[in-house]
């Protein structure tokens, strides 16, 4: 069963709708997923994208007047390769929630850093796919053994269809646990900035969790 979990605050009060009835506000995260993992080719670098665990956090930008951006958000997590390399691309496995997809492209964003991304990205990709699991192109030359952070975030309208992103969780962290934030505050958590996803939300599923995704290049 499908549950939609909301962060810190709760969040998930009816508003009315004058023309089709009360509308749920968007959740942070999810529990319940049927994870359909992105096949993983031959030229990865790095991967983490397998052992999905059910659960998500939303990672996107809401398109729909409806949902300003204050509800915008984004996921990270973070990866060591252990020789230097170029990368090509990143895959992401992720689900649809309160709604079905598609989304309207999405980006993705590399950045250096220790605990948590830091400072501006240091690569940038962008993709017009629109299924729940997909890859995005982005370049860059990567040191071995260097702490690198990849964020993905989708544009998908909630109020339209899109409903939310969720990108897929696993229980298993490698490295540093993955990290989320939402500078404006919609979803009413402390993580206004980047802070692990088990702080995010009070339910201890997405404690010391990672998300899948993979490295592609060369």
């Amino acid at each position: 069963m499908k549950t939609t979990l909301l962060a810190a605050t709760a969040i998930i009060a009816l508003t009315a709708g004058a023309a089709t009835g009360a509308t749920i506000h968007p959740s942070a995260a999810v529990t319940g997923l049927k994870i359909h993992p992105l096949h993983v080719p031959p030229s990865t670098l790095y991967n983490q994208n397998s052992s999905g665990n059910g659960a998500g956090f939303d990672s996107q930008n809401f398109t729909s007047g409806s949902f300003s951006s204050l509800y915008n958000s984004a996921g990270a997590d973070d990866f060591v390769l252990s020789s230097t390399s170029k990368m090509t691309g990143v895959g992401v496995s992720g689900e649809f929630f309160n709604g079905s997809g598609p989304a309207g492209g999405a980006t993705a964003n590399l950045y250096t850093g220790g605990k948590h991304p830091k400072g501006n990205p240091i690569a940038t990709g962008v993709s017009s796919t629109t299924a729940a699991s997909f890859s995005v192109k982005i370049k860059g030359k990567l040191k071995a053994g260097k702490h690198y952070w990849i964020s993905v975030v989708t544009n998908c309208s909630y109020v339209g269809g899109c409903g939310e992103w969720a990108w897929d969780n696993r229980s298993v962290a490698k490295n540093n646990v993955a990290v989320w934030e939402n500078p404006g505050g919609g979803f009413g958590t402390t993580c206004s900035t980047w802070k692990p996803i088990g702080d995010c939300t009070s339910y201890t599923t997405f404690d010391n969790n990672d998300f899948l995704f993979d490295i592609t290049g060369k």
